[in-house]
C-alpha cells in the first residue's frame, strides 16, 4: 500500500478555522508552530500536522490523542505504537505532500522555479548535471525532477542530507527500491519505496476538505 496526498494551499480557509485546527494539536506541536514568524509558514505546518494525523487515524484506527512519535538517528519521524506504518512529509511554497505506506517511504516536493547551476554542480552527479542542462527549454523542470528524486531517496534511507548527494545517481536504477515522479501545476513530487507502482496515485485535498477531515478524526 502506497498513498500520496497533496494539498496546494490557496488560503481559501478563514483564519479562524486555522485557529481551530491549531487548537486540535498537542502542546508540544503547538510550541514548534509558535516559533514560526510568518503566517504562511505557520499555516502549512498546521496543515501538515493535521493531514498526517488524520491519515494515521484513518489507516490505523488509532485516536488522535493517542498518537506518539519518535525520531530515528538522523531525525526521520516514526509512529511509536505502529512501527509498520510508514510516512513521510514534504512541503515547498504552498504545496504539501504526504506519503503513507506499509514499507519505508521517502517523499519530496518542490515548487518549480528557476534552476540554480551552482547548486546543481554542488549536489548532482556529473551525469545528472549534464542531463539537466542538455535541454535548455526543460532546465527548470529537469532540475527539480532530479532534486526531488535525490531527496526522496535520501529521506527513504533515513539519513537525509547526512548522505553524500553525489554518492548515488537517480538516472540509474537504485538498489532496494523504486522511484516515481509527477508534476502537479507548479510542483514536482517524487516518492521512493521498496515497492513502488509505475505511476504515483495522488489524492488531492483542498483546504476545506482538510478542515472537514480534522473535524471527523481529530475531535
Amino acid at each position: 500500500m502506497i498513498q500520496i496526498f497533496f494539498v496546494e494551499m490557496d488560503h481559501s480557509l478563514h483564519s479562524s478555522r486555522y485557529d481551530s485546527l491549531y487548537s486540535m494539536l498537542p502542546p508540544e506541536t503547538k510550541k514548534i508552530i509558535d516559533l514560526f514568524h510568518f503566517e504562511a509558514n505557520r499555516r502549512i505546518r498546521i496543515a501538515s500536522e493535521i493531514l498526517l494525523r488524520c491519515q494515521i487515524c484513518r489507516s490505523t484506527g488509532l485516536h488522535a490523542a493517542d498518537l506518539q512519535f519518535g525520531r530515528q538517528e538522523f531525525g526521520k519521524p516514526y509512529l511509536i505504537s505502529e512501527p509498520a506504518f510508514h510516512f513521510n512529509v514534504s512541503h515547498s511554497g504552498n504545496g504539501l505532500a504526504l506519503g503513507v505506506s506499509d514499507v519505508p517511504i521517502g517523499v519530496d516536493t518542490e515548487q518549480i522555479r528557476k534552476e540554480d547551476r551552482r547548486v546543481a554542480r554542488r549536489i548532482f552527479t556529473d551525469r545528472e548535471y549534464d542531463w539537466v542542462y542538455a535541454s535548455p527549454e526543460q532546465e527548470d523542470l529537469r532540475f527539480f525532477e532530479i532534486w526531488t528524486k535525490k531527496e526522496a531517496y535520501m529521506k527513504w534511507t533515513g539519513s537525509g542530507f547526512a548522505m553524500k548527494t553525489k554518492s548515488f545517481d537517480v538516472l540509474d536504477p537504485l538498489t532496494n527500491g523504486h522511484i516515481s515522479s509527477i508534476q502537479i501545476n507548479q510542483y514536482w513530487i517524487s516518492a521512493y519505496a521498496s515497492h513502488m507502482p509505475g505511476n504515483i496515485d495522488i489524492t488531492r485535498i483542498s483546504e476545506d476538505e482538510l478542515y472537514d477531515m480534522a473535524i471527523y478524526f481529530m475531535q
